[in-house]
């Protein structure tokens, strides 16, 4: 089987069950599609809930939170978003102080950074938005995808929460009976996101993504110096995120009281890079370079766009690499505990 539907069927073993619709009670949510102009390849659906008071002050700029839901609430039916953690936690009636955004990532699609990006400009052109307030959360899917949106746009947020996930290549790995990346893979790609408070939640017990990949992102946050808050929970499985959007008055406490940072800049992507890269199993990847931005096609038919975190790391729905050879030039196409494809002429 080929990367990336392998990789595909994979994060569908993320998928948490819904639970039974709202009943008929007026949504606090309401429905959006991202306009005609912007760049839908990877999403286009989004909901928004506003908070109480913020048609009484024209001139107040407010908080964002950016929510990203797991595998089970992906596809085409928003409802679906309205059932887990924020989602849930906002349709039942729960109030916050901010604007909160809900994209939904279309079925079997991982989350990329360019469609939650294309969502914050949509919203943040459309609401008022406190730019030096903007957070990041998500649960399962969501929480990789946190990361791989938090890389992309490191100058972007005051703060990230991910709640019963892992690094995105982590679990793609472990579930192909793979080697996971290793704190190697991950301190270099996860460098310039040290000046941001993170919040983890996970359970002990958790049977979809396992408890030590959590205790792994810890560890790698404070090797380079971070202190993360970890809310790690007894007794509890994959669901982290009840009791940290419903019953955790702290988490939001200690979110609202964030503000943006500085992140250093990620240069552009180099027209070495470019080429024809091949694995041992004959599958190929062909880079292109754009100024902000490489395309990687491969040869089972998917195209994939990465962002720049530094000169030979890149993210996109999971993190990549470019190894060097002796002479300084690109020799190699890794993807951290997923595959390795060599350059080829």
């Amino acid at each position: 089987m080929s990367l990336i539907p392998k990789l595909r069927r994979i994060v569908a073993l993320l998928a948490f069950g819904a639970l039974s619709g709202a009943g008929a009670a007026a949504s606090p949510w309401q429905a959006a599609s991202l306009t005609a102009t912007a760049n839908i390849r990877y999403g286009q659906h989004y909901m928004v809930a506003l908070p109480d008071g913020y048609e009484a002050d024209p001139q107040r700029a407010w908080p964002l939170i950016v929510f990203l839901h797991g595998a089970g609430e992906w596809g085409e039916d928003l409802a679906r978003v309205k059932t887990q953690g924020l989602g849930a936690y906002i349709e039942g009636g729960g109030k916050l102080p901010a604007i909160v955004v809900a994209p939904q990532t279309p079925s079997g699609q991982f989350w990329h950074p360019l469609f939650v990006d294309a969502v914050m400009r949509e919203v943040g052109a459309r609401y008022r938005i406190d730019t030096d307030r903007t957070y990041l959360t998500g649960l399962s899917l969501g929480a990789m995808g946190t990361w791989s949106t938090a890389l992309a746009f490191p100058d972007r947020f005051a703060a990230l929460a991910p709640v019963a996930g892992s690094f995105p290549n982590d679990m793609l790995a472990y579930n192909l009976g793979r080697p996971e990346p290793t704190a190697a893979d991950w301190l270099p790609a996860i460098r310039p996101l040290s000046h941001l408070p993170v919040w983890l939640a996970h359970g002990e017990v958790d049977p979809v993504v396992p408890f030590a990949m959590a205790r792994r992102v810890a560890g790698v946050l404070k090797q380079l110096g971070m202190t993360p808050k970890t809310e790690w929970m007894p007794n509890v499985g994959h669901d982290a995120w009840t009791r940290t959007y419903a019953e955790t008055p702290a988490f939001y406490e200690w979110l609202f009281a964030q503000r943006r940072g500085t992140a250093p800049a990620a240069p552009a992507p180099g027209a070495e890079l470019a080429g024809h890269y091949r694995a041992d199993n004959r599958e190929t990847a062909d880079v292109t370079v754009h100024a902000d931005r490489i395309d990687i096609a491969l040869s089972e038919g998917s195209q994939i766009e990465f962002l720049p975190i530094d000169r030979r790391q890149f993210i996109g729905p999971f993190l990549i690499r470019f190894e060097d050879d002796a002479t300084g030039a690109p020799r190699a196409l890794v993807i951290p505990g997923i595959g390795r494809f060599e350059r080829q002429g």
